[in-house]
C-alpha cells in the first residue's frame, strides 16, 4: 500500500467517524424533553435540555415541549340545536405538559398528543355545547361563556385521561354564519330591538305616570303636612298667648300685692324708722324673732359704717332661704376671699366685655331696639307694659351670659321669666319670712318655701345646660360671653384643687346676675314710665334735650350721658323717688366692732336704711315730691350728690351700680321714642 492509498483510507475512516458522530449527537432546547425510540419501541428515560449522544440509525428521538404552548384548531364545524351549521374560525388552546407526565402522554397519545388528544376533545366538547343551544345563544347570549366552558370540560377529561397536562386558557373566535341565516338573524334582531325599544318606551311612560302619581301624592301629603304644621303653629301660638296671659296675670296680681305690701311696708318702716331714730338716735337695735339687728339711719352713720369702717361691715347678713340653696357660692351671698375674687373677676369681665367682639353696651342697645319694636306693635292701644318691660332686662342678662337673646314669646324664655318672677314676689310671703326666722324647723315642714328653693334650682339648671353647650364650642382665645370667660378661667386654674372657679360658682354667679339685673331694672322702667306720664312737663323737657343733643335717628350711649344733664337728672330722680330698696341687703360685722360708742358683736346683722338717705329733707327739699331739680344746679347742669344711694354704699354696691349704669342705655330709648305717649 503506497502513501496515497494510506491517505485515502485515513480520510475515509475520519469521514465515517464524523458521519457517525453527527448522526449520534443531538441538541435538546430549553423547555423541552427528548423521548427516544429504539427499533420503534419507546424508551422509558427522557432527556433534559442540552447535548446528548445516541446510537445512530438504530435510535431516534422526538422533542416534546414542557412549557406553555398554544395549539390552534381552525375551521371547526358546529351544529346548533336549531339545525344551523356554523363554523368556528379559530380556537386557541394554551396548555402546558408537566415533565413527569411526558413518558405516559407520549406512550398513550404519541409525541403529537395535541393533535390526537386536544384537537379531538375540542371538536367533541364544542359540538356538545352547540348542539345543546340555539344559534342566538351560541352567537350572542352564551358566547362569552364558551371559552371558560371548553376549558373546564377539557381539563375535567384530561385529569382522568392525561394527568399532568393542564389547560391554561381557551380562546374562541366569533363563529361564521351563512349569509342568508345572518341576514335573517339581523332582521330578527332588528325586530327584537324594536320590540325592546317599544317595551322600554312603555316602561318609561308607565314610570313617568307612576312618578307623576307619586309626585301628586307627595304634593298632597306636603300640603296636608303644611296645613297640619300651620294648625299646630296656631295652636302653639294660642297656647303661648295663653301662657303669656297667665304669666302676665299672675305677675300683675303678684306685683300689685307685692307693690301694695312693699309700699305699706316702706311707708310703715320709714315712719317707724324716723320715729325710732328720733327716739333712739341714728343707731339702734331691732329684734327679728330672736335675731338682733342693728339699723343705721341717715347718711352720716351709713357712710361711717360702710365706707370708713367698710372692711368690718363687709359680712353678709343672714338670709337663710337663699343661703341654704346657694351655700355661700356666687357673688351676692359669698364672703371673704371668694367674694373678693369672684367680684373682681365679674367686674373686670363686664367692664372689658367683648375683647374685639360686641361690647356690653351694644348688647344693651340691641335689646333696647327690640323693646321699642315690641312697644310699637301695640299700635297706640292701651296695654299693660309690665311683662314686656321685664323681658328686656332679662334678655340683656341672657346676652351677657349666653351671647343669646330670646323672642319674648319663646317657651324657654317664658319658663325662665316665670321662675324669676314667682321667686321675686314670693320673697315677701309669710312662708319665706317664717323660713328666714326659723330655718332649722322650716326645712322639715312642707310649704311654698320649698317651691321657692325648687325654682332657684330650676334657674341654676337652666344656666348649667347653657354651660354644657358652651363647653362643646369653647374657644378661649375668642370668648363670646360671661360663661366663656368663666370657663376659660376654670381651665387656667384646673390644677388648683381649691380654686373658686368651678361650675357651681359659675351657675350661682349667673343666677346672681339675673337677680341683680332683671327685676330692679324692670321696676325702675315701669315706675319711670308712670312718672313721665304723670308729669308731661318733665317728659317734654326730656324729649327736647334728646332731640337737640342726639336726634331721633341715633341710639343714646354712655358717652352721651355727660351732654344730657336734664335726662340724667330725671333718671336719678326716678330712682331716688321710688326708693326701690328702702334698705340694702343685710350686712354683718366680721368681728367684734366698735362703732361710735357701741360694741357690735361679731356676726350681728346690720341694715343700712337707704330711704333715710334718699328722702333726706336737708339734701332733697320736698323729698316726697318728684322733682328732677334735686339733681340740677343753678345753671341747669347735672349735680352729683353723695346722698344718691339707690343700692348701697361701699364695696357691695359696685356690682349693682355697673349693671344700673349700663341699663341707662336701655331706659333712654323709651324716652327718646316718645312711646310713653302710648300709655
Amino acid at each position: 500500500m503506497n502513501m496515497t492509498q494510506a491517505r485515502l483510507l485515513v480520510a475515509a475512516v475520519v469521514g465515517l467517524v464524523a458521519i457517525l458522530l453527527y448522526a449520534s449527537i443531538h441538541k435538546i432546547e430549553e423547555g423541552h424533553l427528548a423521548v427516544y425510540y429504539r427499533g420503534g419501541a419507546l424508551l422509558t428515560s427522557p432527556s433534559g435540555p442540552g447535548y446528548h449522544i445516541m446510537l445512530p440509525f438504530i435510535t431516534t428521538f422526538r422533542s416534546v415541549q414542557t412549557t406553555l404552548q398554544t395549539d390552534e384548531v381552525k375551521n371547526v364545524p358546529c351544529g346548533t340545536s336549531g339545525g344551523v351549521m356554523i363554523y368556528i374560525d379559530r380556537i386557541e388552546v394554551v396548555n402546558m405538559l408537566a415533565p413527569y407526565a411526558v413518558f405516559d402522554i407520549v406512550r398513550n397519545y404519541t409525541a403529537d398528543y395535541d393533535k390526537t388528544l386536544i384537537f379531538n376533545k375540542i371538536h367533541h366538547e364544542l359540538n356538545q355545547f352547540c348542539s345543546a343551544h340555539t344559534l342566538q345563544e351560541v352567537y350572542i347570549e352564551l358566547f362569552d361563556q364558551i371559552d371558560e366552558n371548553l376549558k373546564q370540560a377539557l381539563q375535567k377529561d384530561l385529569n382522568t385521561m392525561a394527568p399532568g397536562l393542564t389547560i391554561q386558557a381557551v380562546r374562541v373566535t366569533k363563529p361564521k354564519i351563512p349569509e342568508a341565516i345572518r341576514r335573517n338573524f339581523e332582521l330578527m334582531e332588528a325586530e327584537k330591538t324594536k320590540l325592546l325599544i317599544a317595551a322600554q318606551k312603555q316602561k318609561v311612560v308607565e314610570k313617568e305616570a307612576e312618578t307623576e302619581r307619586k309626585r301628586a301624592v307627595i304634593e298632597a301629603e306636603k300640603i296636608a303636612q303644611v296645613a297640619k304644621i300651620r294648625f299646630q303653629q296656631k295652636v302653639m301660638e294660642k297656647e303661648t298667648e295663653k301662657r303669656i296671659s297667665e304669666i302676665e296675670d299672675a305677675a300683675f296680681l303678684a306685683r300689685e300685692k307685692a307693690k301694695a305690701d312693699a309700699e305699706y311696708y316702706a311707708a310703715h318702716k320709714y315712719a317707724t324708722s324716723n320715729k325710732l331714730a328720733k327716739e333712739y338716735g341714728p343707731v339702734y337695735t331691732l329684734y327679728f324673732g330672736s335675731w338682733p339687728t342693728v339699723v343705721l339711719h341717715g347718711y352720716d352713720v351709713v357712710k361711717e359704717a360702710l365706707l370708713n369702717q367698710g372692711d368690718e361691715f363687709l359680712g353678709r347678713g343672714p338670709l337663710p332661704i337663699i343661703e341654704d340653696s346657694q351655700k355661700g357660692h356666687g357673688i351676692v351671698f359669698s364672703e371673704g376671699e371668694r367674694w373678693k375674687l369672684l367680684r373682681r373677676f365679674s367686674l373686670m369681665t363686664l367692664k372689658n366685655f367683648g375683647m374685639g367682639k360686641r361690647s356690653l353696651e351694644e348688647r344693651v342697645q340691641e335689646e333696647a331696639r327690640c323693646l321699642v319694636e315690641e312697644l310699637h306693635k301695640t299700635e297706640a292701644q292701651p296695654f299693660d307694659p309690665t311683662f314686656i318691660l321685664a323681658c328686656a332686662p332679662c334678655n340683656v342678662i341672657c346676652s351677657i351670659l349666653f351671647n343669646e337673646r330670646f323672642p319674648y314669646n319663646d317657651k324657654t324664655f317664658l319658663n325662665l321669666m316665670d321662675l324669676l318672677n314667682k321667686n321675686f314676689y314670693q320673697l315677701n310671703s309669710i312662708w319665706i319670712q317664717m323660713y328666714n326666722l326659723w330655718p332649722t324647723i322650716m326645712k322639715y315642714i312642707p310649704g311654698k318655701h320649698r317651691e321657692f328653693s325648687k325654682r332657684l334650682g330650676g334657674v341654676k339648671n337652666f344656666i348649667l345646660e347653657k354651660v354644657k353647650e358652651h363647653q362643646e364650642s369653647l374657644d378661649p382665645a375668642n370668648p363670646r360671653d360671661y360663661i366663656d370667660c368663666f370657663l376659660s378661667k376654670i381651665e387656667e386654674e384646673k390644677h388648683n384643687l381649691k380654686s373658686d372657679f368651678n361650675l357651681e360658682n359659675l351657675a350661682i354667679c349667673g343666677s346672681n346676675l339675673f337677680t341683680a339685673g332683671t327685676e330692679t331694672t324692670s321696676t325702675t322702667l315701669r315706675f319711670g314710665l308712670l312718672l313721665l306720664v304723670k308729669h308731661p312737663e318733665v317728659q317734654a323737657k326730656v324729649h327736647e334735650e334728646l332731640d337737640r343733643v342726639i336726634g331721633r335717628h341715633q341710639p343714646p350711649s354712655m358717652k352721651d350721658k355727660m351732654k344730657l344733664s336734664y335726662t340724667d337728672a330725671v333718671l336719678h330722680e326716678i330712682q331716688r323717688y321710688i326708693t326701690l330698696l328702702p334698705s340694702s341687703l343685710p350686712h354683718a360685722v366680721v368681728q367684734d366692732t366698735k362703732f361710735r360708742h357701741y360694741i357690735i358683736p361679731k356676726g350681728t346683722a346690720v341694715f343700712p336704711f337707704l330711704s333715710s338717705i334718699l328722702l333726706d329733707q336737708k339734701e332733697f327739699p320736698n323729698p316726697e315730691k318728684f322733682d328732677p331739680g334735686h339733681f340740677l344746679d343753678k345753671n341747669g347742669c347735672f349735680k352729683k350728690t353723695d346722698y344718691f344711694v339707690p343700692f348701697s354704699l361701699g364695696k357691695y354696691t359696685r356690682f349693682g351700680q355697673l349693671l344700673a349704669s349700663l341699663n341707662y342705655v336701655l331706659r333712654d330709648p323709651l324716652m327718646q321714642s316718645q312711646l310713653i305717649e302710648l300709655f
